[in-house]
């Protein structure tokens, strides 16, 4: 379960990962048909009602939600939806203390030819740039 889902704004109007009411994801394709549109996008903790709706499996398993608020965003001026990266992506994290080797998931948010966010699983922003050598190769186009 990934603990950040995306949530695209159209001025007046919003589209998330996942349906609010049904749980249902929604193709991130909606927001590629609609990029003249886009005014703002960002990634958004995952709230324990939100799981609950788009859980499936094993309803004993571990709920692995975010444990806190923090979230990141980028507005998107007049014609620059285009421009827009946004991705998740995993990558192994190499520790010296008890976790070893460790899967971790990177969500990456920015304006192409600009600066870019990184935020882990627990919303910790990524510093290491060792993380991405190539950006545009690691997060593409939209």
């Amino acid at each position: 379960m990934i603990p950040y889902y995306w949530l695209a704004e159209f001025g007046d109007e919003f589209i998330q990962q996942f349906d609010p009411a049904t749980g249902v994801e929604n193709l991130f394709s909606v927001v590629q048909d609609r990029l003249n549109e886009l005014t703002c996008i960002g990634w958004y903790p995952v709230t324990p009602h939100m799981f609950k709706l788009i859980h499936i499996g094993d309803p004993d398993s571990p709920m692995v939600i975010s444990n806190n608020d923090k979230y990141i965003t980028v507005n998107v001026p007049d014609g620059r939806g285009c421009d827009v990266r946004i991705a998740r992506r995993n990558y192994l994290s190499y520790g010296f203390d008890l976790r070893g080797v460790s899967l971790r998931t990177a969500f990456v948010l920015g304006l192409h030819g600009e600066e870019y966010s990184f935020m882990n699983g627990d919303g910790e922003v990524i510093t290491d740039t060792n993380f991405n050598p190539d950006l545009e190769t690691l997060i593409g186009k939209v």
